[in-house]
């Protein structure tokens, strides 16, 4: 029978520099007999190495997560910015040309505003934060603004991207609709990617015929 546990020993380091350093062993313990008595035998293992290597580590990541929520932070505001800027632009031209390049920004845009979310999202749960915020959503309106994110895109690949919108389907769904867009960018996102001929279909269904969930599949031809 072996039984393991960590001890933790200081001692003072004269020939270097006078200060206390930490030293971690890791003891196996073994029952015995010596001498026809009950007696233990230690074992220990020097791990001090391996457990400053082990923190530093830890204090890696922690450091990339700040980092990455702060710049995530950083660059959902001017990002914001841009798109606010794009709208009020559409809003007040009638070229054809012009929110055609206007479509292209503002697709790209919240691609880009997307991705920067999904890195918030996936520090949150890290830290055991994330929450999900229910919302009433016009859902066929919600589907066409995600797909016309999309048409300049298919457009130029000369694919086709459509909506089956089931007439079972309900007009309004309570859900979060950041994240829900976020899921269906990703897919559609990952549809187009690897579509070269034929289209991208989205279909929105009744859950088992179940009006209070919806089931949405992406299918393509890739």
């Amino acid at each position: 029978k072996k039984t393991s546990c960590h001890l933790s020993y200081s001692m003072n380091n004269r020939f270097e520099d006078e200060e206390t350093s930490e030293l971690i062993f890791e003891a196996k313990i073994i029952p015995l007999i010596w001498d026809e008595q009950n007696a233990i035998g230690i074992i220990l293992h020097d791990v001090t190495q391996q457990n400053a290597i082990i923190r530093l580590k830890v204090n890696a990541s922690k450091q990339k997560d700040r980092m990455l929520a702060t710049i995530s932070h950083e660059l959902r505001t001017p990002l914001n910015g841009i798109l606010d800027m794009i709208q009020a632009i559409e809003e007040k031209t009638k070229d054809r040309e012009i929110l055609q390049n206007l479509n292209i920004c503002k697709t790209s845009g919240h691609l880009l505003l997307g991705l920067v979310n999904s890195i918030l999202d996936l520090n949150m749960i890290r830290a055991n934060k994330f929450k999900l915020y229910k919302e009433k959503i016009h859902f066929p309106n919600f589907l066409q603004d995600i797909i016309r994110l999309f048409e300049h895109q298919c457009q130029l690949k000369s694919i086709y991207i459509k909506l089956n919108l089931s007439s079972y389907a309900p007009k309004f769904l309570i859900s979060d609709k950041n994240r829900l867009s976020q899921i269906l960018i990703n897919l559609i996102g990952n549809a187009l990617k690897f579509t070269s001929k034929g289209g991208i279909t989205i279909t929105a269904e009744p859950y088992k015929r179940d009006r209070e969930y919806v089931q949405i599949s992406v299918e393509d031809t890739g």
